[in-house]
């Protein structure tokens, strides 16, 4: 489905997602109409979701990170769903091992995340949460290029 243009092309969207279209396809040396009749392909596919910017959270106040484990052993899609509206949660993920979910949480303060995480044990079916603080990150998501 993907040959090595689109792969290149994603690669350098993922680093360079607000850079123009001509300059990109000079950079890859394609035409800028092939480029963009690719990425429209792309997108079409659902294998461009979207573009986003690369934020850095504690200069917008989110100087409190953290990953949450869940043991939710009943109703888990329902609780992760509610889970993912709870202000301050950036990520639900279902995952194997000794937990059910991952929360990753970002927000200003011990204080607003004791709160966060008092919401979360009000959920009927919260069994348990295992807090892992953020230190220091070294590498996130952001930094991943898939091909």
């Amino acid at each position: 489905m993907l040959d090595a243009m689109d792969r290149r092309i994603i690669s350098e969207l993922c680093h360079h997602s607000k850079g123009s279209y001509r300059k990109l396809a000079k950079k890859i040396g394609i035409h800028t109409s092939t480029l963009i009749s690719r990425i429209t392909r792309l997108e079409k596919l659902g294998i461009i979701k979207g573009y986003t910017a690369k934020i850095d959270y504690e200069k917008v106040g989110y100087s409190f990170l953290a990953i949450v484990e869940l043991l939710i052993p009943k109703k888990l899609i329902e609780i992760q769903n509610k889970l993912k509206s709870l202000s301050g949660v950036f990520g639900v993920y279902d995952v194997t091992g000794e937990a059910d979910s991952l929360l990753f949480i970002a927000c200003e303060n011990t204080r607003e995340f004791n709160s966060i995480i008092k919401k979360i044990h009000e959920i009927p079916g919260v069994e348990r949460t295992n807090t892992h603080v953020i230190l220091n990150i070294i590498k996130d998501w952001s930094d991943f290029t898939p091909v």
